[in-house]
């Protein structure tokens, strides 16, 4: 079995690679320690940004998916 790979794979990974998923996704991706911190980090700053606000960002497009913000 080969060794987990870094998502990102990239010269700033450090630290072990292990299987994360981030919010309430299901899906787990291979991240190392910095990777994983930067992911949960832009996690953070979307879910405060926008989780509870009733504008949407200026790129939201409702006939992406017929969705209504």
């Amino acid at each position: 079995m080969e060794p987990l790979r870094c998502h990102n794979k990239n010269d700033k990974c450090q630290g072990a690679v292990e299987m994360h998923t981030v919010g309430q996704r299901l899906k787990a991706f291979p991240r190392c320690d910095f990777h994983l911190e930067e992911r949960l980090d832009s996690y953070e700053n979307s879910s405060e940004r926008w989780a509870f606000s009733s504008i949407p960002p200026e790129d939201f497009d409702p006939s992406y998916a017929g969705e209504d913000w």
